[in-house]
């Protein structure tokens, strides 16, 4: 596993993962802490910023423009954050793909994880290949 340790927080991804510059569907965050390449058919992100009108309203805001359902919210080392999700079949290749954001709380910050699984391991897993980062999330300062 590859460990990435900020002040605020830490997490871990398997080692086959691959760091690559954001792609443009996520370049209007306004910083991008990490990108992954999970394998040729899931990809993740790890953006961390600041929030000036609240997480629950920014996370929503980010879930309603990617057209993703909210989901039961989950705990991630202690802190309840939230969870949308989508499931739907790739018109090119008719594989379900599975992508999910999750929204951490952070003192003023959001931290936002973004996952794209397709194929038959998000079909039969029902998650996103990002859910190992959420997996090993923890914070290392007070909310």
């Amino acid at each position: 596993m590859t460990q990435v340790e900020t002040d605020d927080y830490s997490f871990s991804y398997p080692q086959s993962w691959k760091p690559q510059a954001p792609g443009e569907d996520i370049s209007s965050f306004e910083y991008v802490l990490t990108t992954l390449d999970a394998a040729e058919n899931s990809k993740m992100a790890v953006m961390d910023y600041v929030v000036e009108n609240g997480i629950e309203e920014e996370c929503a805001s980010q879930a309603e423009r990617l057209r993703y359902q909210e989901m039961p919210e989950v705990e991630v080392d202690g802190r309840v954050s939230l969870h949308y999700q989508s499931i739907s079949e790739d018109p090119e290749s008719g594989e379900t793909v599975v992508e999910d954001l999750w929204c951490l709380p952070r003192h003023l910050h959001i931290v936002v994880v973004l996952g794209r699984t397709s194929g038959p391991e998000a079909e039969a897993a029902g998650i996103s290949e990002a859910q190992k980062v959420i997996d090993s999330w923890k914070w290392t300062s007070p909310e």
